[in-house]
């Protein structure tokens, strides 16, 4: 039991790694010529870089960003804090006006090529260390 258990815990462990390494951030232009499709995660700084809003199935038009927001963070000195006040998954808007910066999430396939290869290694060695000792989990 307490083997299956580990395994368990193992298993869900490097499914989170996996899934956190897998996404980067790069530059999105605001001043599009034609809306982009609303099917992406876009990530936006408001001006003087004092509040970031994370929203899904983003539309970028050339006067706002439009979309559900997923999370919204404040600056606190260096560092950034989420903003629990907010409710989250309801519809958001920022005008171009308020807009310093737009960022799009894309898959970051290096990365997550790294990350499987590296769970993939340590699943073998873990493997073939038990099975070179003779344990019965």
């Amino acid at each position: 039991m307490i083997g299956v258990m580990r395994r368990t815990r193992l298993g869900a462990g490097l499914a989170l790694m996996v899934a956190a390494g897998c996404y980067t951030w790069h530059p999105h232009a605001l001043t599009a010529a034609k809306p982009s499709s609303g099917t992406h995660t876009v990530r936006v700084t408001t001006n003087h870089g004092a509040r970031r809003l994370t929203l899904q199935g983003a539309t970028v038009r050339s006067d706002s960003v439009l979309g559900f927001l997923l999370d919204a963070e404040d600056r606190r000195g260096d560092r950034w804090v989420r903003d629990a006040t907010i409710p989250m998954r309801r519809p958001a808007a920022v005008a171009a006006a308020d807009v310093e910066s737009v960022e799009g999430r894309a898959t970051n396939w290096m990365a997550t090529a790294a990350v499987i290869l590296g769970v993939l290694a340590v699943v073998l060695v873990v493997s073939a260390s038990l099975a070179l000792s003779g344990s019965n989990y």
